[in-house]
């Protein structure tokens, strides 16, 4: 539900009025104090909990409050309580000429509603009446000195809520005065623990049931990272198989043939190839046994001059020619011990 806000405005006779507002509040009326009806104090409170803040600001409150009848409007921001003290008396006058109960009322000081503190340095903060020069310390008013107007003054555009969580103004000033330890009948406080229990219960078991659902899904998450784990496993070991018997298989080619000495064959297998117009398609060699396979470009391949031509070749011995059902093509199968290394002959 929304609820009116107030200004006080000093009349001409200097006592307090209450002005209604266009902005509208959360859960009970407000009423702005202005500015120039108030003290200022900071206080350091860097480490303070965030819960344990209402009960400190009261306390410094109680301890610095100027008047025998306070108000007060207490916020905190980075590490800086701020505090805003103003007679008490002078104003709930006006609240009753205006029929507002000041019980059912949160009191908020005027540089609350106003634009927001921001970085270091002074501040020039136009309020009613009059000007409030601050100086800000990391986002958070340290000191503050109010200066009247000697003419037309401009006023920022007002907020509807405070710019930080008001601490004291919202329940502190019932009886016009800060509260002390307060004392409330016993089936109140029974009804405030039950309910704070009922509270305290909901709030477990929703905890431990979010708990228990991200539990499971997060099992589920790593059930299925498990599952793509071994199967990248599994593939892995069959890469790593095939890899090692490739290795296996170019280990045993090389050594098979690191023997031969595979230029000086080349060179002296090239003018027969040539002579009989085909060239080499694949070789193998084992040791000294080499197997060759040759094509040519179309024509049958004279084979027995090829035959003859190989078999003169120095170094060259027991050339065969395997059964070839295509002309164009024919394998040989033939040995070359001149053309195998001295260290490898001597070790066989």
């Amino acid at each position: 539900m929304l609820h009116p806000v107030y200004l006080l405005r000093t009349e001409a006779a200097g006592s307090l009025s209450l002005q209604a507002l266009p902005q509208r509040a959360w859960l009970r009326p407000q009423v702005c104090v202005p500015r120039r009806l108030c003290l200022f104090e900071s206080v350091p409170c860097k480490g303070l909990a965030w819960h344990e803040r209402r009960s400190f600001a009261r306390l410094q409150a109680a301890r610095l409050a100027p008047f025998l009848s306070t108000g007060c409007s207490a916020a905190v921001r980075n590490g800086t309580l701020m505090l805003w003290f103003w007679d008490q008396a002078e104003v709930l006058p006006a609240l009753s000429a205006a029929g507002v109960d000041p019980a059912r009322v949160r009191f908020m000081a005027e540089p609350l509603l106003l634009a927001p503190p921001v970085g270091s340095g002074e501040r020039r903060l136009p309020c009613t009446d009059g000007v409030d020069v601050q100086r800000l310390t990391d986002g958070a008013i340290v000191a503050s000195a109010w200066v009247q107007n000697t003419g037309p003054g401009q006023t920022e555009q007002r907020r509807s809520h405070a710019w930080s969580w008001e601490l004291i103004g919202a329940e502190a000033l019932r009886d016009g005065a800060l509260p002390g330890p307060r004392t409330q009948p016993l089936h109140q406080w029974v009804w405030r623990g039950a309910l704070a229990l009922t509270v305290a219960s909901a709030v477990f078991t929703s905890y431990w049931a979010g708990t228990v659902w991200g539990l499971k899904a997060q099992r589920e998450r790593l059930e299925a990272a498990a599952l793509g784990t071994t199967a990248r496993l599994g593939n892995l070991a069959s890469l790593q198989r095939q890899a090692s018997q490739d290795k296996d298989w170019v280990t045993t080619y090389q050594r098979l043939g690191q023997g031969m000495r595979w230029s000086s064959l080349l060179r002296a297998l090239t003018p027969s190839l040539e002579k009989s117009g085909v060239v080499m398609k694949e070789m193998e060699v084992r040791q000294d046994e080499i197997r060759l396979a040759v094509v040519t470009a179309g024509a049958a391949i004279d084979l027995p001059q090829l035959l003859e031509s190989l078999a003169a070749i120095p170094g060259i011995a027991d050339v065969q020619l395997r059964v070839n059902v295509d002309v164009t093509q024919a394998t040989f199968s033939m040995r070359a011990p001149g053309f195998m290394n001295l260290a490898t002959v001597a070790a066989r």
